[in-house]
């Protein structure tokens, strides 16, 4: 059984919301509902089409957003604006009424009580270290290589732009070289990890 899977873009679910449209990359618990506040961890990323969108309201979860396209400017409820440049992380309370102004795609990670993660952006020539304790996804911005002799039988593979690639299970750490061809002047992928907190 492969230790990996790859979704190309155009089998990502999308659905429309508030501000605009978005995209559920990953779940977990695979069989968990985001509408149902039955998950734990989510993945996804969104397209803000408005000058100014509300967000959902997520009580008893953390969130992370990151822009991709431009930066944005957030505000929460009784909190001064400010802004959050392109490929920058920032992490808030989703119970907290939060409102952003300008347009942009970002991605979003999610978390449950108990959860802690990150997102990175990072360039080519980057390595996306795997621990069997993490759930870790790829979000690729641009086409990029992956190459990792321990985990693919040709030593590597190729992902086009929009396609997510998830770790499903491996035994032991890993580190998983990213290449893009040509000189991308911008950041070519996104790492997502999440873990329990201890």
């Amino acid at each position: 059984m492969p230790h990996y899977e790859i979704v190309k873009a155009y089998n990502i679910p999308s659905s429309p919301w508030s501000g605009g449209v978005t995209r559920e990359l990953a779940i977990y618990p695979k069989e968990s509902s985001y509408a149902e506040r039955t998950f734990q961890v989510r993945l996804s990323s969104a397209d803000i089409n408005q000058e100014r969108s509300d967000f959902t309201l997520l009580p008893g979860y953390t969130r992370h957003i990151m822009p991709l396209t431009s930066a944005i400017k957030l505000k929460h409820v009784g909190d001064s604006e400010f802004a959050l440049d392109m490929f920058k992380s920032y992490l808030f309370d989703g119970g907290v009424p939060t409102t952003s102004f300008g347009q942009c795609t970002d991605l979003n990670l999610m978390l449950g009580a108990g959860w802690e993660g990150v997102l990175l952006a990072v360039p080519k020539e980057s390595t996306a270290l795997y621990h069997p304790d993490q759930l870790m996804w790829i979000y690729c911005l641009h086409p990029v290589t992956l190459v990792c002799p321990e985990l693919f039988p040709e030593g590597r593979v190729s992902l086009s732009s929009g396609s997510l690639f998830r770790m499903k299970s491996y035994q032991q750490p890993l580190g998983i070289h990213l290449e893009a061809e040509g000189n991308p002047a911008l950041q070519v992928a996104v790492i997502a990890t999440a873990w329990k907190k201890e």
